[in-house]
C-alpha cells in the first residue's frame, strides 16, 4: 500500500546513467527538475529533452 509520502513525492520521468553517472529527471513543483549523482542541478525546465541536454552539458563541464 502506498503511503502519503509516496503519493506526495514527484514522479520520475527518466532515470539513467550518462557516462557512468546516475541522472534522474523528475516532475517537480516548479517544473521538471534535474538531479545528477543525487544533487539537484535545476528545477525549472519545460521539457524532458531540455533537461537531458543540460545533463550532458553539466557532465561535459565537470570533465566526466
Amino acid at each position: 500500500m502506498k503511503t502519503f509520502k509516496d503519493i506526495r513525492e514527484s514522479k520520475v520521468l527518466s532515470k539513467k546513467k550518462i557516462k557512468g553517472i546516475p541522472v534522474e529527471i523528475k516532475d517537480g513543483k516548479k517544473g521538471i527538475e534535474l538531479r545528477v549523482d543525487g544533487d539537484l542541478v535545476a528545477d525549472n525546465f519545460k521539457s524532458e529533452k531540455e533537461a537531458n541536454d543540460t545533463a550532458k552539458e553539466v557532465l561535459k563541464a565537470l570533465g566526466k
